[in-house]
């Protein structure tokens, strides 16, 4: 019995340590459970923040294609007006040559000869800078005035948004 005596605080200090380790492991599973499911809320919050990132991003080009498509339209309805008081090119040549003092002598119409240049270069393979709907306007104009006024009048008709 003696020996019983001797090893009884150690079987008790083992068995202490035994228990000490069951409650520690036993109180921890459950969070270490929850660590885990935090750590996957974790992930999926991330994930579903890159996607909206990404929503957004696809919402901020769209808002800016939608303005720049605004300016579009209104620079094609200054080209091309929707109403029907729209002065012919004949008036804008002359309003413009009016405005920077030169006579014109005489306008001659050159379209059939452009869009057969343009037919038959198409034929041949050759790249036009005309679009295939739109159908160009030929004019040759002969003109009076003085080397400057010339230069306005050229400047005028370059700058003009409807002859292109």
């Amino acid at each position: 019995m003696a020996r019983e005596s001797q090893n009884l605080p150690y079987l008790f200090l083992g068995g202490v340590i035994v228990v000490a380790i069951v409650v520690f492991f036993v109180s921890l599973i459950p969070q270490y459970r929850t660590i885990q499911d935090t750590r996957v809320q974790i992930e999926d919050t991330k994930a579903q923040r890159v996607e909206r990132r990404s929503f957004l991003d696809t919402i901020d080009r769209k808002a800016n294609q939608l303005r720049s498509q605004a300016e579009h339209e209104r620079e094609l309805g200054t080209v091309l007006p929707a109403g029907q008081d729209v002065d012919d090119v004949l008036r804008i040549v002359d309003r413009r040559a009016n405005e920077a003092g030169v006579v014109i002598a005489s306008v001659t119409n050159t379209s059939e000869s452009l869009r057969s240049a343009i037919i038959s270069a198409r034929a041949r393979g050759s790249e036009t800078n005309i679009p295939a709907g739109v159908v160009p306007l030929g004019a040759k104009v002969s003109v009076t005035g003085s080397y400057q006024q010339l230069r306005q009048f050229i400047d005028s008709l370059s700058s003009s948004v409807r002859l292109i």
